[in-house]
C-alpha cells in the first residue's frame, strides 16, 4: 500500500495587514499575526511529522505533509495541489486538515467531514475515545467548503477538517499567541496523528 497516500495539511498564510477587501474584520493596516489562524495548524503539522519520523513503527501507506499557501485568498494552494501535484488523485486514501485549533475548550474538537465517509468517521471517533476527547460535528457542514479540505472533497477524497471553532478575534489583529491554549493544540494534534495512523493502516486499498 506504499503507493497510496494520506495527506496531512495546514495553511501557513494569513491576511497580512488586512488590506485585501473582505478578509479583515477590522484594524486594516495593522499586522494580523494569525496565531490561531493558522499558526496553530502549522505547528501541529510539524509536530505530527516529527512524531512519525521518530516512531519505530511505519504505517502501511505513505504520508504527505503539505503546508498550503493562499488559503485566505480562495484555497488556491490546496486547489493547485489537488489539480497538479504530480500524484494521481486515486492514490490519495484520505486527507486531514488542521485549521484554527488553538482556542475554546481543550477537550472539545470541532470536526467537519462528509457523513458518507463512514470509515474515516469511525477512525476519528475511535481516536477521540482513546484520547478522552469530545468530537462535535454540529454545524460543520457549512465549513466543508471553507478550508483546504474542500478541493480534496470535491475530488472525492475522504477528508476531515479539525477545527477549534470561531472566536471574536477571527481575522483581527488581536489573534495573538498569548491567547492560544497549548493543551488544545496538543490534543488536536494527537487526534489528527491517531486518525492518520488508522487511515494509513487500513487493510483495503483505495481501488
Amino acid at each position: 500500500l506504499r503507493s497510496e497516500f494520506v495527506v496531512i495539511g495546514a495553511h501557513y498564510d494569513h491576511v497580512g495587514r488586512g488590506l485585501v477587501e473582505g478578509l479583515s474584520r477590522g484594524g486594516q493596516g495593522e499586522i494580523h499575526n494569525g496565531a490561531d489562524d493558522n499558526a496553530t495548524g502549522v505547528a501541529a503539522l510539524l509536530e505530527i511529522a516529527e512524531a512519525y519520523s521518530l516512531a519505530r513503527l511505519r504505517p502501511k501507506r505513505s504520508l504527505l505533509f503539505v503546508a498550503f499557501d493562499a488559503e485566505e485568498l480562495g484555497l488556491h494552494g490546496s486547489s493547485a495541489f489537488v489539480a497538479s501535484c504530480g500524484y494521481e488523485q486515486d492514490r490519495f486514501h484520505g486527507m486531514i486538515n488542521l485549521d484554527m485549533i488553538g482556542r475554546s475548550g481543550v477537550q472539545n474538537v470541532m470536526v467537519g467531514r462528509r457523513a458518507s465517509d463512514e470509515s474515516l468517521g469511525e477512525h476519528i471517533y475511535l481516536a477521540a475515545e482513546v484520547l478522552g476527547l469530545n468530537v462535535d460535528e454540529t454545524g460543520m457542514e457549512s465549513f466543508l467548503d471553507r478550508s483546504d479540505q474542500a478541493p480534496f472533497l470535491r475530488a472525492g477524497i475522504p477528508s476531515v477538517f479539525f477545527f477549534g471553532g470561531l472566536h471574536d478575534d477571527y481575522h483581527l489583529p488581536v489573534d495573538d499567541v498569548e491567547k492560544i491554549l497549548p493543551e488544545k493544540v496538543s490534543n488536536v494534534a494527537r487526534l489528527a496523528f491517531l486518525t492518520s495512523w488508522f487511515l494509513a493502516n487500513e487493510n483495503e486499498p483505495s481501488n
